[in-house]
């Protein structure tokens, strides 16, 4: 297939692609800045090396953003209308994660459309983001394996994050599930 401008074929991976925008991962930014006592980083602040500068010492580490897998692999979105290469600054990958030191978090929630999808690699399973954090010392990883509507999803982690932060000790499976439940009742009409 040719480009009918510059008459040269269409590369895969080499096109741009534009994303929707996502005012419900800014208000959660905003709502988990708040519940962290941290200032979030949004928009063009997200820059690859803004967002893995404080990834080493992050108590929790919270990434809403659009979140794609497909045949150059699994990535977040950092900003705006996203380049499709390799290289491009503009996308967070596990090979990005794999980079840093050793990470500190004790929870990371990567609220992404498909976030917990990956490479399958034989012998060794799927390979994405989730399993970087992991490999790098986060124990508990929250990831989605469909697409996520951005309001509801908004709400869950308000909810998620109240529920953490009214206890001392609690798991976090049960309190995303908690969450969800909650969320569920709270947006008839949205599943």
């Amino acid at each position: 297939v040719a480009d009918a401008k510059s008459g040269l074929p269409k590369i895969d991976g080499w096109s741009v692609q534009s994303f929707a925008a996502l005012p419900g991962a800014v208000t959660e930014a905003r709502t988990v800045s708040r519940a962290l006592g941290c200032e979030p980083l949004i928009g063009p602040q997200a820059t690859k090396a803004e967002v893995l500068r404080p990834l080493p010492t992050a108590s929790v580490i919270h990434l809403a953003t659009h979140g794609l897998e497909d045949e150059l692999g699994p990535r977040l979105l950092l900003e705006g209308a996203a380049q499709e290469s390799m290289d491009s600054e503009q996308w967070l990958r596990p090979e990005d994660i794999m980079e840093c030191e050793s990470l500190s978090a004790q929870l990371a929630v990567l609220s992404a459309c498909n976030s917990g999808r990956g490479q399958s690699e034989r012998g060794e399973g799927v390979v994405g983001l989730a399993r970087a954090l992991l490999a790098r010392g986060v124990p508990t990883v929250a990831v989605a394996l469909w697409p996520l509507p951005d309001s509801s999803t908004s709400a869950l982690m308000r909810t998620f994050y109240e529920i953490l932060r009214k206890k001392d000790s609690v798991d976090v499976g049960d309190a995303m599930r908690e969450a969800m439940r909650r969320t569920r009742d709270e947006t008839p009409g949205e599943a």
